[in-house]
């Protein structure tokens, strides 16, 4: 038989990732409530890279119900820089009108601005530069004054 590709254990980690991989594919495409529960909550638990960019992957295509989860990893600093750029793309192609305030305040982040800018355009059609301010008064605009009140909570 000759000598193997991989150590046996080796191998049992590439199986894992690899069918971790397809399965998060298949749950991106069926697009149901169970669907998007399950790949919430392995975006939620796995630190692999691999495994959550696809897990971001598959959350495009639940459109600006996948917006919460993506937004969460924006907010941990800590997280790898290709993760979370991959969540201003998602969240861009999703259309999830809610995460403009979150995307502003990254508009002065020096790895991340470009990338938020990009998506605010995609969300809103508007184009207001890398201007914070600029971006939270539009989004003041929008909001009607019943839904105001609740953004403004603490």
């Amino acid at each position: 038989m000759g000598t193997p590709c991989y150590k046996p254990a080796d191998s049992y980690l590439l199986l894992v990732q690899v069918t971790a991989s397809v399965l998060v594919q298949l749950l991106g495409k069926c697009r149901d409530a169970y669907s998007l529960m399950v790949l919430e909550k392995t975006f939620g638990k796995h630190q692999d890279t691999k495994l959550r960019l696809s897990v971001i992957e598959s959350l495009t295509n639940f459109g600006a119900l996948a917006g919460d989860p993506l937004i969460g990893e924006l907010d941990d600093r800590d997280k790898q820089l290709s993760v979370r750029l991959a969540c201003l793309e998602a969240l861009g192609n999703s259309g999830y009108r809610p995460s403009v305030p979150v995307l502003s305040g990254l508009l002065d982040d020096a790895a991340l601005g470009v990338k938020a800018r990009s998506a605010l355009r995609k969300i809103t059609d508007a184009d207001l530069g890398q201007n914070t301010i600029a971006w939270q008064q539009w989004w003041e605009r929008q909001l009607s004054p019943a839904r105001r009140e609740v953004h403004s909570r603490p």
